[in-house]
């Protein structure tokens, strides 16, 4: 993902930060955003940074208003922020290092009186290495069987419609040019089209008519601002009632000549898994002037 400059975004908190970088920030709500308002700095919710953070509500936050640097509140805390483990992970430092221990004592009491004693060969000669030399030959055989074995497995998270196509066409075959303009149907299993709103058109009216919802449309489009005016771009989930449990979407035209996905997710930071599942583009290059949508964080 593209970071936006601090100095550039005022309608950002001038607390907000990336956890590797506190003078650039993501510009959608990203566990790689850090606050560096409160003591210690934490990762907030992505639900505070999307209402608060990014936006003028900033200066509303309780970590902003407050005089001096305070703790994130807990409600307010990411939930995979590395605050939140501080305790789990001082007790599995303590509990790693008890079994270190123990395996030293081990070894001392096993290795120490055999190096000591004068009849050395009896105890070198037990636990003579040769079986782990044949190791590498097995384990190298299996690491290229996995290896050839990840697009398959790396797609299972995602519904069976990737994986009908990945052994063979992109590796195989070269990338089939399309272009997608407005209106095209995109997607696997999710399927939503990129729409221009019209004079006249309402939240209501589209859903009737791309047989959804009002919320389904709101929650599918990426940051959608209503009332709704002509020229917008939205997209419209496509005989889908419910869209809460997929990312948001952004409408975004093509400038390149011809792109394939694997170089847009690239180009972008984004995985390309995602890019072709969202948009049925397995093995394709698209063309300039072709609309597709990018998830983003919701």
């Amino acid at each position: 993902m593209k970071s936006a400059d601090k100095k550039n975004t005022v309608t950002t908190c001038k607390f907000l930060g990336l956890r590797t970088d506190p003078r650039s920030l993501a510009s959608y709500p990203s566990a790689s955003n850090c606050c560096y308002g409160c003591l210690p700095e934490a990762v907030p919710t992505l639900v505070h940074q999307r209402e608060l953070c990014l936006t003028k509500e900033h200066k509303i936050c309780p970590v902003y208003l407050a005089e001096n640097p305070i703790p994130m509140p807990r409600e307010l805390l990411h939930k995979s922020s590395p605050n939140t483990n501080n305790t789990n992970n001082f007790w599995a430092g303590i509990l790693m290092m008890g079994i270190v221990a123990v395996i030293l004592i081990v070894a001392a009491i096993l290795f120490l009186p055999n190096i000591f004693s004068e009849q050395t060969s009896p105890s070198w000669n037990a636990p003579i290495p040769n079986p782990t030399y044949t190791l590498p030959a097995p384990a190298a055989k299996t690491n290229t069987a996995q290896a050839t074995g990840i697009p398959s497995t790396a797609t299972k998270p995602i519904p069976t419609a990737i994986n009908t196509e990945t052994p063979t066409s992109s590796a195989t075959s070269a990338p089939e040019i399309v272009s997608l303009p407005l209106e095209t149907i995109l997607g696997n299993n999710y399927k939503v089209v990129v729409h221009r709103i019209a004079d006249g058109e309402s939240l209501s009216a589209l859903a009737q008519t791309y047989r959804t919802t009002d919320k389904a449309i709101l929650d599918a489009t990426y940051k959608l601002v209503i009332p709704l005016w002509a020229g917008k771009i939205v997209v419209i989930p496509l005989d889908i009632k419910t869209w809460q449990d997929q990312p948001a979407l952004e409408p975004y035209q093509i400038s390149q000549p011809v792109i394939t996905l694997d170089e847009l997710g690239q180009l972008l930071g984004i995985d390309a898994k995602l890019l072709k599942y969202y948009n049925g583009c397995e093995n394709c290059a698209i063309q300039q002037g072709s609309w597709i949508v990018i998830p983003r964080a919701p």
